[in-house]
């Protein structure tokens, strides 16, 4: 878009995405005026909602996104069904361990119709001691795994890192017993047997139930999820907009929740702040004032409006904002010795002596340091 354009468009966008969220939401909202259909229409408007994967929520009035949505739909109701398939083998292999985060359990909690949300693969949390299982459940649903080795496999799971299948059919999916990678920020408690609220709760998908987390714990989820990374899609603020409006007490559960730092209470903040510029997802101010997180807010609403994916650079700006002195030394060190895919690769230790791995991280790191000093 031109800055003119932008400016004039951003201005019917906003505008647009608050009249469509609360129309869909049962008129939950004051009526707003007719959407002015002149300022979105054309291939700049149209990219960026296809891009920000609002094609569901804008379809009812603009006629030319229809093809996509019955496409994106069609692709999402496999997936579910998936899903459900996956999930009632896990429940019967693994037990309460193991649950569906976001995905279609996200859609039917969060969006005004399932079908609405666009998602590409499924994320299943267990405990670290199901690996075995639940490989042998996506192996026999017709999943194959990205990291054929099994020693490899086995590395990257002790570690922290997730581990993705692709379906005969393109269909992806990915496990792991953390939430987030190794160095993320993420309070404890959230990764502990993933009951952070005491419980996990059915949700009910197209045919069957599944494990999900519970709406407060999905908004910390997704609060931190977008936040991190600088926000990048608007569907991600739609899913926090939803979850207030169809669960108003899980704001309160979420930010009362004892195990909720000083990071996960600013992620919470900027994710209210950012869902409800755009989708006016709450009827009152929170309690909790932005404060000095306006700046992270703006910056975030921004790369909204551009289209914008943050650099490297940008993003750890943004992180350095977010968390405290011994939080940034923490994640720092997290990063630097948390053994990854090229330590797994440049030697493949056995079981036994997985534990050389945290050796051989800082002499690799401090080899390609002195390397390039030498340069």
């Amino acid at each position: 878009m031109t800055e003119s354009g932008t400016t004039r468009n951003v201005t019917a966008l906003r505008r647009a995405c608050r009249q469509l969220f609360n129309e869909a939401y049962a008129g939950s909202a004051p009526p707003a005026p007719e959407l002015d259909l002149e300022e979105l229409t054309g291939p700049e408007v149209f990219h960026w909602i296809r891009h920000h994967r609002l094609q569901a929520l804008f379809a009812s009035c603009l006629p030319a996104l229809h093809a996509r949505v019955q496409g994106q739909m069609v692709y999402t109701a496999r997936l579910t069904m998936v899903a459900e398939h996956l999930a009632s083998h896990f429940e019967a292999a693994i037990g309460p361990s193991c649950y569906l985060v976001k995905g279609p359990a996200l859609a039917a909690q969060a969006w005004p119709h399932a079908g609405w949300r666009s998602f590409d693969d499924l994320d299943f949390r267990c405990a670290r001691t199901d690996l075995t299982a639940m490989h042998a459940g996506l192996i026999e649903a017709g999943f194959r795994p990205l990291i054929e080795s099994a020693i490899l496999r086995r590395h990257y799971w002790q570690f922290g890192w997730g581990l993705t299948y692709r379906h005969v059919e393109g269909y992806w999916a990915e496990i792991n017993h953390r939430l987030f990678v190794p160095h993320f920020p993420c309070p404890r408690e959230l990764d502990r047997s993933g009951s952070a609220f005491e419980q996990l709760v059915s949700v009910r998908l197209d045919s069957a139930s599944v494990r999900a987390p519970h709406p407060a714990f999905h908004l910390i989820i997704c609060s931190l999820h977008a936040v991190w990374h600088g926000g990048e899609r608007l569907a991600w603020f739609l899913d926090i907009a939803g979850l207030l409006r169809r669960h108003p007490a899980c704001w309160a559960t979420a930010w009362e929740w004892p195990g909720a730092d000083d990071f996960t209470r600013r992620c919470l903040l900027i994710g209210r702040t950012v869902a409800q510029r755009w989708f006016d997802s709450v009827t009152e101010e929170p309690e909790q004032a932005i404060g000095a997180l306006r700046p992270v807010v703006d910056r975030i609403d921004e790369s909204l409006v551009h289209q914008e994916r943050l650099s490297a650079a940008q993003l750890h700006t943004l992180h350095l904002a977010l968390l405290s002195r011994p939080s940034r030394i923490i994640v720092s060190l997290r990063r630097l010795m948390t053994p990854g895919d090229g330590d797994f690769r440049a030697i493949t230790f056995s079981d036994r002596w997985r534990w050389l791995y945290w050796l051989l991280r800082p002499l690799r790191f401090l080899f390609r340091f002195g390397r390039g000093a030498v340069r």
